[in-house]
């Protein structure tokens, strides 16, 4: 089994690297992603199996905000994109710090939510060998629950945890917004 795994199941929280990149850095990638088009509405968990237009436009479920993937499983590239190049650094950055080597990025999601907006309960992978990052690209007031525990957004702060563990985006109360980087990697 992997030593990074094995760390995390004897934990049973996730692991918190903090400063990851400088704060210029994650004010640039900021000034990326307001200039992006291809955000859409974000479902997740048991929503995923509802018709998106329900899940968006009905009372009956919670808006979960807005996500922007810029790779998905089997993405080769990490060149193609500025945020990917972004995703492909703070990755080495993490790995190189906790020793670890993955096989892949799964994938690469910007999750932004509005105040009042939050994140439904789910797993990223039921893969037990995928670790997942949360990474806050601003202090807010919202932030991340694993595993029924909440970690709030610290700017430049990366949550590894297990990808099949329970988690949540959760909104801001005070603050406008909220903004992180998910990424999903194979060991």
């Amino acid at each position: 089994m992997n030593e990074l795994i094995e760390k995390l199941d004897s934990l049973k929280e996730p692991i918190l690297i903090n400063n990851i990149l400088p704060i210029s850095e994650n004010k640039n990638i900021l000034s990326i992603l307001s200039n992006q088009t291809k955000w859409y509405f974000g479902h997740e968990g048991d929503y995923n199996e509802k018709p998106l237009y329900d899940v968006v436009f009905s009372n009956d479920y919670p808006h979960m905000g807005m996500t922007l993937s810029t790779a998905e499983n089997g993405h080769k590239d990490f060149n193609d994109h500025p945020l990917n190049i972004y995703a492909r650094v703070i990755s080495s950055i993490i790995s190189s710090q906790l020793k670890f080597q993955y096989k892949s990025i799964n994938r690469v999601y910007w999750n932004y939510y509005f105040k009042g907006q939050g994140g439904i309960g789910h797993v990223d992978s039921q893969t037990t060998n995928n670790i997942s990052v949360v990474y806050n690209l601003m202090d807010s007031d919202g932030g991340t629950e694993i595993l029924d525990k909440f970690y709030p957004d610290i700017e430049g702060q990366a949550k590894i945890f297990k990808s099949d563990w329970w988690h949540k985006g959760v909104s801001t109360k005070l603050d406008k917004s909220r903004l992180s980087l998910n990424i999903v990697y194979d060991l």
